[in-house]
C-alpha cells in the first residue's frame, strides 16, 4: 500500500536541487581510458570545438564564393543589361499605353455588304422568260454555282436549276447550252456551224443540228455582241468571217460596220469593187443619222442610199431591244455585271 506522507530518494533529491542546498552537477571532460573503461562512447569537447570552427569557417567561404557572388550579380557578366527595378518598368509600361491611347486609330473602311445569292424568288421568272438575255443567264448560273456549273453533266444541272429556279423552258435550255459551249470551249469562235447554232439559240430560236439554217443579219450582230462580252479579246476564224460576209451579201449589204460584225468588210467586198463608191456614201450617211429617230425620217423604198441606212437602223434597233429587254427582266437589279463567266 503507498504511502502519501513520506517521499523517497529521488524526490528528495530534487528537491534539494529546487531549495539550492545541494550543488548541481556540471559536465566533465573524461580521459579516454575513463571512457573506454566504463564502456561509455562519448566525443571529447576539443574535438567539436574544432568540428564548430570547420563548419563556422566553411560556410563564410561558401558566402563568398564566386559562384554565389554570380548568382547575386548576373549583370556583371560581359554583355549582360542590368535589370530595371520595378518602378522603372511600371513607369515605361504607363508610356507606352499612353501613346497608344493618343493614337488615332485608323479608320476601317465599310465592308460592301455581300450580295444576295441568286433564288426563285428573285430570278425565277427569268429561267422561264422566252426573251431571256444569254448574258444574264450567264451572270446568275456564276453568282448561284461559280464557274463550276459549265463541267457539271446535264442531268445534275438541270436537277439543280429547278431546285434553285424553279421550270426552265426549252428556249432556256438552249442558251444555256450553248452558253457551256462558249464557256468551255473555243468552238464558237473557229467553227462557222457552231456559231450558227450557238447564235440562234441566244436569238431565242432553236436550232437543227447539222442543218443550215443561216441567221439574219440582225441575229448575226447580236450573237457576236453576246461572244464579245464572254471573250473580248478573241477573234474570229476565217471560216466564221465568212459565214458572217455571206450572209451579208446575201441581205444585199455593201458595209459592215465593225461595231456590229466585226472585221468581215474585206471578205464581204471581194468581187465587188463597183460596189465602193456606194460603200462611201452609206458610210457618210450612218455618220450623220445613227443618232435620229428613224422613225422620223421620210424613207423612200428606190434609193439604194436609203435602202442601206434603213438596214442598219434595223440592227441598231434590234440590239438597243435585247438590251432593253435585259434591263427589264425580273431579276435584273440583283445580278452582278462584274461577275467574269467561266471561261477557262
Amino acid at each position: 500500500m503507498a504511502r502519501y506522507d513520506s517521499v523517497n530518494e529521488a524526490e528528495q533529491s530534487f528537491f534539494d536541487v529546487l531549495s539550492g542546498s545541494v550543488a548541481i552537477k556540471t559536465a566533465a571532460e573524461l580521459a579516454q581510458e575513463t571512457t573506454d573503461a566504463l564502456g561509455i562512447p562519448s566525443v571529447s569537447p576539443s574535438i567539436l570545438d574544432q568540428l564548430e570552427e570547420q563548419a563556422s569557417g566553411g560556410s563564410a567561404q561558401e558566402a563568398s564564393s564566386p559562384e554565389q557572388e554570380q548568382v547575386e550579380a548576373p549583370a556583371d557578366r560581359e554583355g549582360d543589361v542590368p535589370s530595371e527595378s520595378e518602378d522603372q518598368i511600371e513607369a515605361a509600361a504607363a508610356e507606352q499605353v499612353a501613346q497608344v491611347d493618343q493614337t488615332d486609330p485608323e479608320p476601317k473602311e465599310p465592308r460592301a455588304p455581300e450580295p444576295e445569292l441568286p433564288s426563285r424568288t428573285t430570278h425565277g421568272k427569268l429561267f422561264s422568260d422566252k426573251t431571256a438575255h444569254p448574258i444574264q443567264l450567264l451572270e446568275v448560273l456564276t453568282m448561284k454555282y461559280g464557274a463550276e456549273w459549265a463541267e457539271w453533266e446535264s442531268d445534275t444541272l438541270w436537277w439543280s436549276l429547278r431546285k434553285g429556279f424553279g421550270s426552265v423552258g426549252e428556249l432556256t435550255r438552249n442558251k444555256i447550252m450553248a452558253l457551256r459551249v462558249a464557256a468551255t470551249t473555243d468552238l464558237p469562235w473557229i467553227d462557222w456551224d457552231i456559231f450558227e447554232d450557238c447564235g440562234l439559240s441566244w436569238n431565242d430560236t432553236i436550232p437543227n443540228i447539222g442543218a443550215f439554217q443561216p441567221m439574219t443579219p440582225m441575229q448575226l450582230a447580236f450573237a457576236i455582241q453576246v461572244c464579245r462580252e464572254i471573250r473580248p479579246d478573241d477573234e474570229f476564224a476565217h471560216e466564221v468571217k465568212a459565214y458572217i460576209a455571206a450572209i451579208l451579201d446575201d441581205h444585199g449589204w455593201v458595209w459592215a460596220p465593225e461595231e456590229y460584225f466585226g472585221d468581215v468588210q474585206d471578205i464581204l467586198e471581194r468581187g465587188r469593187e463597183h460596189l465602193v463608191g456606194l460603200k462611201q456614201e452609206v458610210i457618210a450617211a450612218w455618220k450623220k443619222v445613227r443618232k435620229v429617230d428613224p422613225h422620223t425620217i421620210d424613207w423612200t423604198d428606190e434609193d439604194p442610199l436609203t435602202i442601206h441606212t434603213m438596214k442598219l437602223f434595223t440592227v441598231q434597233m434590234y440590239l438597243q431591244g435585247r438590251a432593253d429587254l435585259r434591263e427589264n427582266t425580273p431579276g435584273r437589279q440583283s445580278s452582278s455585271t462584274t461577275t467574269s463567266p467561266p471561261v477557262p
